[in-house]
């Protein structure tokens, strides 16, 4: 093997771009903060040179093309617009718009910046602030929003729904990349290794700092809300940092860390000594793991908190919930439970996914206005935002 004919300055590469044939290496694309391409064929160099030219701050994709490259269909999206399909015919000098992907306004649509803080270690966490707009962008009530997974995903810029529908209700929206997630290399990836609950909650807690230092973030009004690894989050970001958030919102969290990723009946198959995901990316050991295991950390809850669960869900299974709920009625907590039948890991029919948006709306309404009190944290040692493109 010889040298790598290209190394991305930072970020990943997320697409290699050939011809239509398949015969040559056109070009690469990689994802850091924004997406951004690096070609070896000068032709295709300028085309997305004048394509970026023509659609200034979007991102901008050839998807498709005639085998000939005189017809192509060119994908545009920006944080505001989910995406807008172009026919570019080259011999004609023509651009023509064929399909947008949802008939939104951006112009009713907030800002999605990418910003960048120091966690308490040192370690640079990227990710993404949504401005509601109108605001001025001080002293806001803010929802902490943690991706799924968490091993290898990442939110990138673009278009999102959940934040969006946040934004329009008044609330700024921090999305960070911590630790183990996917796009910032092995390393960054490798960090998040049994850190459930651990540094790659204290990434989510130095966020909220960050946010509050930098006047962005009402310390009296804060919530944290997740889906999946991002429900996990959620409910133990109310019990390892009960004073931090005003209310919570478990979207199909797990809540057991010994019933997770052990659904299946791994261990009917697998040997002692062979890999297990539980182990090394959880924790190696039943007690290691008990430590950040919700179930075991109920009694710590100070807020109310809002679950939703699919009886169906084949990742994250009821029993989650069905062992979660009694121990928050034994405690005298404060909660809101929704529970559907035939849905399963996320609410996929329409009337469902409606119906928990209305109930998130109105569970953070009533409990992110006015609420007294701001909550004392320290300020951060390093704080980072870069310029807005």
């Amino acid at each position: 093997l010889g040298p790598a004919r290209f190394v991305p300055p930072e970020g990943e590469i997320t697409e290699l771009i050939t011809s239509p044939d398949r015969s040559r290496l056109l070009g690469v694309r990689y994802e850091a903060d924004r997406e951004r391409h690096h070609w070896f064929d000068p032709e295709r160099a300028a085309l997305q040179a004048r394509l970026e030219a023509t659609f200034t701050g979007c991102d901008v994709r050839i998807t498709s093309g005639s085998d000939d490259g005189t017809v192509m269909l060119v994908w545009v999206g920006h944080d505001r617009e989910p995406g807008v399909y172009y026919v570019l015919d080259q011999r004609a000098g023509s651009l023509t718009q064929f399909k947008r992907t949802r008939e939104l306004d951006p112009a009713q649509l907030s800002p999605r910046q990418p910003v960048r803080y120091r966690a308490r270690d040192g370690l640079v966490i990227p990710g993404y602030l949504t401005v509601p707009r109108g605001t001025t962008g001080r002293n806001l009530p803010l929802v902490v929003h943690p991706h799924g997974g968490p091993f290898g995903v990442r939110d990138s810029w673009g278009y999102d729904g959940d934040a969006q529908f946040l934004a329009s209700r008044g609330y700024a929206v921090l999305q960070p990349n911590f630790r183990g997630s996917g796009g910032y290399g092995r390393e960054f990836l490798n960090r998040g290794r049994r850190q459930w609950g651990r540094a790659m909650q204290d990434d989510l807690t130095d966020g909220v700092r960050w946010a509050i230092a930098d006047g962005i973030a009402d310390p009296a009004r804060i919530a944290i809300y997740g889906a999946s690894y991002g429900g996990y989050a959620a409910l133990i970001g109310v019990m390892l940092t009960p004073d931090l958030y005003a209310c919570a919102v478990n979207y199909v969290g797990a809540s057991d860390l010994e019933l997770t990723f052990k659904q299946r009946g791994e261990d009917a198959w697998r040997a002692a000594d062979e890999f297990s995901y539980q182990r090394a990316w959880v924790g190696e050991t039943r007690a290691y793991r008990d430590e950040t295991s919700p179930l075991n950390l109920v009694d710590r809850i100070r807020v109310p908190t809002l679950h939703a669960y699919g009886a169906e869900d084949p990742r994250v299974r009821i029993n989650h919930w069905s062992r979660l709920e009694p121990l928050l009625q034994r405690h005298g907590k404060d909660y809101q439970a929704i529970v559907e039948g035939r849905q399963g890991h996320g609410f996929r029919n329409e009337k469902e996914a409606i119906s928990f948006a209305s109930a998130l709306e109105t569970f953070l309404a009533r409990h992110l206005r006015d609420r007294p009190g701001a909550v004392q944290v320290g300020r951060p040692r390093v704080i980072e935002m870069p310029a807005k493109d």
